[in-house]
C-alpha cells in the first residue's frame, strides 16, 4: 500500500516533500515508515521520519506523537530522561488503538544537537539542569519548532488529531499550525532515579508563559509549582520501583456489579495458563459484606476447572472499585499475602463492561457482560489501558462461544 499524498493534501507552499517510503515490521506490529525532506533552501539537510498505521481519516480525531530525535534515550536508553519510554509507549498506544501516526523529527537536544547536548551533560554533571546549561550555552531553553511537523501530518490526511504529549506548548504548536487538537493524550511514564530531576526541570520550564506568570514568585516558588505538577506522574525517588499511582473507577454499585461476566482478554498470568477459553466470573453478595467470586475456565483438556474466593474492600477509607480478592483457604484468610488486587479501572454506565487491574500493571482482565464485545469498545478500552501504563501489547484474546 503506497501513501495517498495528492494535490489536495498538499498546498503550493509546502516545504516538506515524501522522498520514500516502505513497509516496517515492529514489535508493535507492522507500520508504513515514511521519509520526508524539508525544501526550504537553508533546512535541505534535515530529514523527517513518520510512521504510520491503520488509515487515517481526516473525520476522526487520529492518534498523533510528535517526537524529537533523542539518540541517548531512544538507542542507548539513557537514564537520563524518559524519551525512549514515550516512544515506545506510543507505538504502543497506536498498535491498540489500531490507527496513528509518529512524526520523528532531528532536532536532537531540543533543536541544539548531539554534540552540544553532550556538551549539556557535561554541565549538569557540575550541578546545572538542563534549561540552565542549555543556556549556559548560549542556546534557548527549547529551540524546536514544529511547523513541517505539521505539515506532514496534514500531508498524511489528518486534520483532528489526538496529541500524545506531556508538553502543553506543543498543543498550542500544532493548533497554531492548523491543526484541530480535540485531546491531550498524556504518556504516563515511570522515572528513573536521573531522570527526577531532568523532569522536573521540563515541568519548571516548558510552558512559557506558565514561568512568566510564576516569575514574580522567585525561583523558590516556581520549583515548588513544578514539583506539584510532575509529582503526580512521579513515583517518589525513595518509592522508586513503584508505577505511577493507577486511577479506578470513583465508585461502584457492588449490587449491579454482581452476576456473570465473560473475559473477553487478558494480561499471561501464571495461575490462567491451562485455561484455554469459555473464561468467566461470577460475584454474589455475601451478609458479610463480602463477594463470593467463582472462576470458571476450559481447560486445554476439554474439563471445565473451577475456583471459588472471596473478595473484600481493600480497605474502609478507599473507594469500593479497589477490592482484594483471595482463592486460598479461608483459614489462610489472616495473611495478607494471599490476597491480590483487583481494582476496577474502567466500568461502563450500564455496567455492560468492566476493565480490572493490578496497581504494578502485571495484571489486567476485560470483561464484558455478553460472551463477545463490540470491536470498537475493545479498541478504545485497550487505548485507555495502555495510556494508564499497561503493555497491552501482550494482551491474549480470550475464546469464547457464543
Amino acid at each position: 500500500m503506497r501513501l495517498d499524498i495528492g494535490q489536495d493534501r498538499r498546498t503550493e507552499s509546502a516545504t516538506v516533500r515524501l522522498e520514500a517510503e516502505a513497509d516496517l515490521p515492529t514489535e508493535f506490529g507492522r507500520f508504513k515508515i515514511a521519509g520526508f525532506r524539508s525544501v526550504i533552501s537553508d533546512e535541505e539537510d534535515e530529514e523527517f521520519v513518520a510512521l504510520i498505521k491503520g488509515e487515517i481519516d481526516a473525520a476522526k480525531p487520529a492518534l498523533v506523537r510528535i517526537h524529537s530525535q533523542c539518540l541517548t534515550g531512544d538507542v542507548f536508553h539513557s537514564l537520563k530522561c524518559d524519551c525512549g519510554l514515550q516512544l515506545r509507549r506510543a507505538m504502543q498506544m497506536i498498535k491498540a488503538a489500531g490507527a496513528g501516526v509518529i512524526v520523528y523529527q532531528q532536532q536532537e537536544g531540543r533543536g541544539i544537537g548531539i554534540i552540544n547536548k553532550i556538551r549539556a551533560y557535561a554541565l549538569q554533571d557540575q550541578g546545572a539542569d538542563t534549561i540552565e546549561a542549555n543556556l549556559k550555552l548560549g542556546f534557548a531553553v527549547d529551540a524546536r519548532e514544529y511547523n513541517q511537523c505539521a505539515e506532514i501530518i496534514k500531508q498524511l490526511g489528518a486534520r483532528r488529531v489526538r496529541l500524545m504529549s506531556n508538553n502543553p506548548d506543543k498543543v498550542l504548536a500544532l493548533r497554531n499550525a492548523g491543526l484541530e487538537v480535540v485531546e491531550r493524550v498524556p504518556l504516563e511514564i515511570k522515572a528513573s532515579p536521573p531522570a527526577f530531576r531532568y523532569l522536573l526541570t521540563k515541568a519548571d520550564g516548558s510552558s512559557a508563559a506558565t514561568k512568566q506568570r510564576l516569575s514574580s514568585g522567585g525561583v523558590v516558588l516556581r520549583k515548588l509549582f513544578a514539583l506539584v505538577l510532575i509529582l503526580p506522574n512521579l513515583p517518589l525517588v525513595a518509592e522508586r520501583d513503584r508505577p505511577p499511582a493507577l486511577e479506578v473507577v470513583a465508585s461502584v454499585e457492588l449490587s449491579r456489579y454482581s452476576g456473570k461476566w465473560y473475559e473477553v482478554a487478558r494480561l499471561p498470568n501464571q495461575f490462567q495458563k491451562k485455561c484455554a477459553g469459555e473464561v468467566t466470573a461470577t460475584y454474589s453478595q455475601l451478609d458479610d459484606g463480602q463477594l463470593k467470586v467463582v472462576n470458571e475456565c476450559r481447560q486445554q483438556n476439554g474439563q471445565i476447572a473451577r475456583a471459588e474466593g472471596r473478595a473484600r474492600l481493600a480497605g474502609e477509607r478507599r473507594p469500593n472499585s479497589k477490592l482484594k480478592v483471595r482463592f486460598a483457604p479461608a483459614w489462610l484468610g489472616w495473611l495478607p499475602t494471599v490476597w491480590g488486587d483487583y481494582w476496577i479501572i474502567a466500568l461502563a454506565p450500564d455496567y455492560s463492561y468492566s476493565v480490572v487491574g493490578s496497581p504494578d500493571r502485571k495484571y489486567l482482565w476485560i470483561l464484558s457482560r455478553t460472551p463477545q464485545m463490540d470491536e470498537a469498545v475493545y479498541q478504545r478500552i485497550i487505548e485507555q489501558a495502555a495510556a494508564k501504563g499497561f503493555d497491552v501489547s501482550r494482551l491474549v484474546k480470550t475464546r469464547q462461544s457464543g
